[in-house]
């Protein structure tokens, strides 16, 4: 391959991975209840937090689990106060286990491709963020070294969709039969 041809293909390669998305899009999101153990995290300390945290849970189907076993993304939960201003990142988890040590398994891994069943994520935020902020929003974030990064689908957790009014939406999807949040993110 001559010096041009190489030039050419590196150029080729080097556009090609640089913006593309990694799409893991919800099909429901939901607040669950309070937790007082959560599992090891793999992002950050984890002395830093004291329990309660509440639970937060991201289905996803196999088309996105399929898109984070190929393109192996970084992958989180970036949580902020419906303004941008950042109030958590949250590692995600699959049957206490997270993304990572799962995609790690190869066996862990075939075992959830293995059905048409769709995937819960699980995050678990500190309760006094929860408490303190009165709007939260949440998108799924991450990425990989290729330059990939995940699409972000944002939502909004808090308040619900239904006690929130005001609302700024285009026909927003339904999400276990409720009016969802996705896509609903900004202040009220």
């Amino acid at each position: 391959m001559s010096g041009f041809s190489k030039i050419a293909f590196a150029c080729f390669a080097l556009i090609a991975c640089a913006a593309w998305t990694i799409n893991v899009e919800p099909i429901s999101v939901s607040v669950g209840g309070l937790s007082q153990t959560r599992p090891q995290s793999d992002i950050g300390p984890n002395d830093r937090q004291k329990p309660p945290w509440r639970e937060i849970h991201i289905d996803i189907d196999q088309a996105g689990l399929r898109s984070l076993s190929r393109w192996e993304p970084t992958f989180h939960l970036t949580i902020d106060d419906c303004a941008g201003k950042v109030v958590s990142i949250e590692g995600l988890y699959i049957d206490g286990k997270s993304i990572e040590r799962i995609r790690s398994d190869g066996a862990a891994m075939d075992a959830l491709r293995a059905t048409d069943n769709p995937v819960r994520l699980t995050a678990f935020l500190l309760e006094k963020v929860f408490q303190d902020n009165a709007q939260i929003c949440a998108s799924l974030s991450g990425g990989n070294m290729l330059g990939g990064a995940v699409k972000q689908h944002c939502f909004r957790l808090k308040p619900e969709p239904a006690q929130a009014f005001g609302i700024r939406a285009e026909a927003p999807p339904r999400l276990n039969g409720e009016l969802a949040s996705v896509g609903l993110c900004g202040p009220l």
